[in-house]
Formats: C-alpha cells, sequence, structure tokens
C-alpha cells in the first residue's frame, strides 16, 4: 500500500492502486487464506496525521484479519526524483538526506521512540492493535474490530498505547517470556542511569 493518501500512493509513488481495488484484491487473497503483510512508508511530508486517519477509516478496517503491518520510514536518497523534489519545495534541507542524517539508520522500521507527533504515534499505534494477533494455550485472538475502532475514536494516545502495553504484556505471558523481559527491561534500565 505504502502512502496512506490515494492521491500520494498514485502520483508522488506511482502505484495506481485505489482503496476500493486494495480491497476487492486482498478479499480474494483471505479466500485462499493468504495471510496478508500490508507496508506503509511514514514520515511523508505530504502527509499528515490526518491522512493516516482517513485510510484507517476508509481502507484499513475494511482489509481481512489477521494480518500485520511493516511500517518503514521515508529515507530521502540523494540524487533521486523524489528527494530533489522536496528539496526544491522547501520540504527538506540537505541534513535530511541520507549519508548526513541518521535517521535511515535508526528508523528504517518506525518505533515509538523516534520524535514524532503524538497524533502519528496514536494512529501507529492503533494500526498495530488492527494487526496484531495474541496467541494464547496454541490459540490465536485478534482484538475485535468493535474495540480498535473505540479506541481509535477516542483519539487518545494514552488510550492506545496503554491497549498496546497491554497486548504485548498478554503476548509475554502466554509465550513464557514475561519475566526474561522484565529482566532485560531493568538490567537495561539500570545501567543506562
Amino acid at each position: 500500500i505504502e502512502a496512506f493518501s490515494e492521491d500520494v500512493r498514485e502520483k508522488v509513488y506511482r502505484r495506481k492502486m485505489s482503496n476500493k481495488k486494495i480491497i476487492e484484491k486482498t478479499l480474494i487473497l483471505n479466500k485462499f487464506n493468504i495471510y496478508i503483510i500490508y507496508d506503509f512508508i511514514h514520515d511523508n511530508p505530504l502527509e499528515s496525521a490526518k491522512d493516516i486517519e482517513k485510510c484507517f477509516w476508509n481502507l484499513i478496517v475494511h482489509l481481512p484479519r489477521p494480518c500485520s503491518f511493516n511500517n518503514y520510514s521515508l529515507s530521502h536518497l540523494p540524487k533521486t526524483e523524489l528527494t530533489d523534489r522536496f528539496l526544491k519545495e522547501g520540504r527538506i534541507t540537505k541534513n535530511d538526506i541520507v549519508g548526513v542524517s541518521e535517521k535511515g539508520l535508526v528508523q528504517w522500521n518506525v518505533t515509538p521512540n523516534y520524535q514524532r507527533d503524538k497524533k502519528i504515534l496514536f494512529w501507529i499505534a492503533v494500526y498495530n492493535l488492527f494487526g496484531i494477533q495474541i496467541k494464547f494455550n496454541g490459540r490465536s485472538f485478534m482484538i475485535p474490530l468493535f474495540v480498535v475502532k473505540f479506541i481509535a475514536r477516542t483519539r487518545s494516545y494514552f488510550v492506545a498505547k496503554l491497549f498496546d502495553r497491554l497486548t504485548a504484556i498478554v503476548q509475554a505471558f502466554s509465550e513464557g517470556k514475561f519475566w526474561s523481559k522484565v529482566k532485560t527491561k531493568y538490567f537495561r534500565a539500570k545501567t543506562t542511569i
């Protein structure tokens, strides 16, 4: 999918695939029990939290589950058409280009630890909740869609992050890794103090 905005998807990334077409094609794959992983590119200066929200309501909630998301950060590679365009438009500076910027090294995969607008962090957490599978006693469970939609309607980063953390705790317990993860976080925190 890559772009949250259909317009950016088509005109910038040259992916001529509407939300409607994506939904149609994923429903076909779902009929054959094919697990789908969707790729998204974050940090595009042409897209905002409103674009991410619109994509959630117009596309994501219509996708078959289970599924998951790969969230990548847009890297501005030197001497590429897109980088040159963004430089010319003043959307980025030379300090944002790979080779000068270290963002590509620390944010190839999007994490909540990188400085972003709280509204965008909220939607990253909501997308994660939409796709997350909790394995317990040999079975997989998903957070019910009505719960994910409820969290989306709260627009509260705290609520989304709380649910995200709770699902991670339940997952760690079900995998028998909870205490080892607690010890790892404790010792990591202790060594940085």
